[in-house]
């Protein structure tokens, strides 16, 4: 392996959370824990966080954002980031960081895809009548709603805005990619 030339590290991201993270916020959602207790796990866990980014030579330590979530253990930004943990670690052989980055967030889109497909195929939709007056201006099926005044206008027609934005993205793209 070559050597390079050091240069200041950090990382950026959540940081994987144990097994015990979760029920503990459970308990604090049902009353059964104090607040205080959880501010303890969360330092601890931001401890570990701190030491692993020590052992690993990071020079810019961060808390692992250990404060700012809940229940998101296996979120797919955690699967980027245990995908480039993979990498790193020589598992997965790419030839680039920046490929390994590239790679990693397609991991993640892809998981948070199949996420939703598997969530919308198992979740059961919500009767029309508790969706009445969600969404301003939109008609839901069986629902008669008169439209206002202005509604008609062109640009509040999702289709001609929709392709307008992918024209107008390719028209961005077309002149970099050559």
């Amino acid at each position: 392996m070559p050597h390079y030339p050091k240069y200041t590290t950090t990382v950026i991201g959540a940081y994987s959370v144990p097994r015990w993270y979760e029920p503990l916020d459970r308990l604090v959602t049902m009353g059964q824990l104090l607040p205080e207790d959880m501010g303890d796990a969360q330092y601890r866990v931001m401890q570990a966080a701190i030491i692993d980014q020590e052992i690993a030579g990071i020079d810019v330590i961060t808390g692992g954002e250990t404060h700012r979530r809940t229940h998101n253990r296996h979120a797919p930004p955690n699967a980027m980031l245990n995908y480039f943990w993979l990498y790193k670690g020589g598992v997965i052989s790419i030839p680039t960081d920046q490929g390994a980055n590239f790679v990693s967030s397609i991991v993640a889109f892809v998981v948070g895809a199949v996420v939703m497909v598997i969530v919308s195929y198992v979740t059961k939709p919500k009767p029309a009548e508790k969706l009445e007056g969600l969404v301003y201006g939109t008609r839901s099926p069986g629902m008669d709603e008169i439209a206002a005044e202005g509604d008609d206008a062109w640009y509040r027609k999702p289709a001609l805005l929709g392709w307008g934005a992918v024209v107008l993205a390719a028209l961005c793209y077309i002149p970099f990619s050559f």
